[in-house]
C-alpha cells in the first residue's frame, strides 16, 4: 500500500503542485523515496519522479532537508535509466537546492 501511495503522490505534482507542495511535501518525501527505491522501472515510477520532481521545483526546501535520501534514489534510477526529462529536472532542483543551502 505505501507503494501504491508513493505512486500516486507523485503522480499528483502534474495536477496540484503548489498547495501538495506547501502541505505535503516535507511529510511524505522520505518515505517516497525509500517507497521509489523498491519500485522496478517502469511507466508508474516514471511518473511518479516527474511529479514529485515537478513539486520540487516550486518548493526546493524539503529536498535541502532531506538530501541524502534525494540523492542516493534519483542516483539509483538515473543509473536505472531514467529519462532525459528526469535528469534534467533533477539537475534544475539541484540548482535551486544550491541556492537554499548557501
Amino acid at each position: 500500500m505505501a507503494l501504491n501511495l508513493a505512486i500516486a503522490f507523485g503522480r499528483l505534482g502534474f495536477a496540484d503542485q503548489g498547495d501538495i507542495a506547501t502541505t505535503y511535501l516535507e511529510r511524505a518525501f522520505k518515505p517516497w523515496c525509500i517507497s521509489m527505491k523498491t519500485l522496478s522501472k517502469g511507466i508508474e515510477k516514471e511518473t511518479s519522479f516527474r511529479g514529485f520532481l515537478s513539486m520540487i521545483i516550486n518548493n526546493p526546501a524539503p529536498a535541502a532537508k532531506f538530501l541524502p535520501y534525494f540523492c542516493s534514489t534519483l542516483i539509483q534510477y538515473i543509473e536505472e535509466g531514467a529519462s532525459l526529462d528526469v535528469k534534467q529536472l533533477f539537475l534544475a532542483i539541484m540548482q535551486g537546492v544550491k541556492l537554499t543551502v548557501v
